[in-house]
This record gives C-alpha cells, sequence and structure tokens, in this order.
C-alpha cells in the first residue's frame, strides 16, 4: 500500500498541472473540510479513550490547520508549475518536524540527528541545482 501511494502521489503533485488547464484554484480548498466534517461524526463515536481539554482542542485545531495549509500551498505550487521548489522545499520537511517535536516534547536532539538533517537538506539542494535550468518552468508534460 505504500507503494501504491507514492506512485499515486507523484503521479497527481506531477500530472495536476496538466489536469488543471491553466485553472488557478482547484477541489482541496473545499475537499479538506468536507472531509473532515465528514470524518467527524466517526471520530467522536469511536470508542477509544480520549481526554478533552482546552490543549488536545488547541492541538486539534493546529494540526488541522497545518495539514490543510499544506495540501493548499502543494496543490496551488502544482498547478502553477513549481514542481522543482517544492520538491526542495519538502526535503527541509524532516527538519522542521525534528525542530518542532524537540521543542514541543522537551528533548534534546543529538548532534548526529542534526548533522543528518543537515546533510539531507544539503543533498536536496544538489540535486536541485543538477536538474534545474535559470527561468525554465516545470510545463507538466
Amino acid at each position: 500500500l505504500g507503494f501504491l501511494a507514492a506512485i499515486s502521489w507523484a503521479l497527481y503533485s506531477t500530472l495536476t498541472c496538466k489536469w488543471a488547464g491553466g485553472e488557478k484554484v482547484g477541489g482541496v480548498d473545499l475537499f479538506m473540510p468536507a472531509t473532515a466534517i465528514i470524518l467527524l461524526p466517526a471520530a467522536i463515536l469511536a470508542n477509544e479513550p480520549r481526554v478533552v481539554s482546552m490543549r488536545s482542542i488547541a492541538e486539534v485545531a493546529v494540526l488541522g490547520g497545518t495539514t490543510y495549509l499544506s495540501y493548499v500551498l502543494w496543490d496551488h505550487a502544482m498547478r502553477n508549475a513549481n514542481v522543482v521548489i517544492v520538491t526542495v522545499a519538502s526535503y527541509l520537511t524532516p527538519f522542521f518536524s525534528t525542530f518542532v517535536s524537540c521543542v514541543y516534547l522537551q528533548v534534546a536532539a543529538g548532534l548526529n540527528l542534526w548533522v543528518g538533517c543537515g546533510l539531507l537538506i544539503a543533498g536536496s539542494l544538489l540535486s536541485w541545482l543538477s536538474i534545474s535550468k535559470p527561468g525554465k518552468k516545470y510545463d507538466g508534460a
């Protein structure tokens, strides 16, 4: 399933520009809130232990808002043929994820972890530099 998800995400990401036909706005703005509204009753009715507090509500709101914003920005970038920029930016995800996790959980990350994040970012930048041409945008073809 993971392999199929990777293939479908790659196809979606690269074909969105072509399928959009020049439209700058897509269905993600409507799809994400509609999905949340549809799945909310299932989450409420699920028989599982939970603690509802202001903190947990804030955490859900921040996570939901961040996820929504990420998908909207990704869709916008794909529709405008900014594949290389989005790809390079996505390599920063491990760094931001590690940083936010360490701050939120109050955990000190070791030097090896930060060096690994730095190498990942450097590798992505080298990849981007090796395939990018100044002034050329991906046209979805």
